[in-house]
């Protein structure tokens, strides 16, 4: 015969704990949702990545210069303002080496006085170009892309793993404080 405190709930044995499926639908979008967007972040940071310049833009750099050379041996007076119009393209290292270049052939600072440059011309125009072509751009964004997938993917999938590992854990340690409470072993 069944008692009163059989169907009461206060008095059954405590629920055992949900077990934790590693590979719950809510886990894997979560992961995949968060792998994706590092991919696409890292994608974003490579190809901004503008270390150097193709050579094709180099050259043509190179040329303007001599040009801009030849006149101003040539006792004409080159204009600084369309020179410099053009190394505008040019990452910023390349930018600086190749406005030194051009201040070689100048007897005067063409920039306001607090520039830099004049002082630096010379060291600055020794300087290497940075080459930069479109091919290592793509394979540079290619290969963050990938890693970033796979490392942010692991993470979203592991963080929610571990949030409820740690909150079933201490469910289980407040049934066990609560029972120990209560005087029931």
């Amino acid at each position: 015969m069944r008692s009163i405190n059989d169907e009461c709930p206060r008095h059954a044995e405590p629920r055992t704990v949900k077990r934790i499926t590693l590979f719950s639908l809510t886990r894997v979008f979560i992961a995949v949702v968060l792998g994706l967007c590092g991919c696409i972040a890292a994608m974003i940071m490579a190809w901004n990545d503008h270390r150097g310049d193709p050579r094709s833009v180099i050259q043509e750099t190179e040329a303007a210069i001599a040009e801009f050379g030849r006149a101003a041996q040539a006792a004409q007076s080159p204009s600084w303002s369309d020179i410099n119009s053009k190394f505008y393209r040019l990452s910023y290292s390349n930018r600086e080496t190749a406005r030194s270049r051009a201040m070689l052939y100048l007897n005067q600072n063409p920039e306001p006085p607090y520039s830099s440059n004049w002082d630096w011309r010379f060291q600055d125009a020794r300087r290497p170009w940075d080459y930069f072509e479109s091919s290592e751009r793509v394979e540079r964004a290619v290969i963050a892309c990938v890693v970033s997938l796979l490392i942010c993917t692991i993470i979203g999938w592991l963080i929610p793993l571990l949030i409820s590992w740690i909150w079933y854990f201490f469910l289980d340690r407040l049934r066990e404080f609560v029972t120990a409470i209560r005087g029931q072993s």
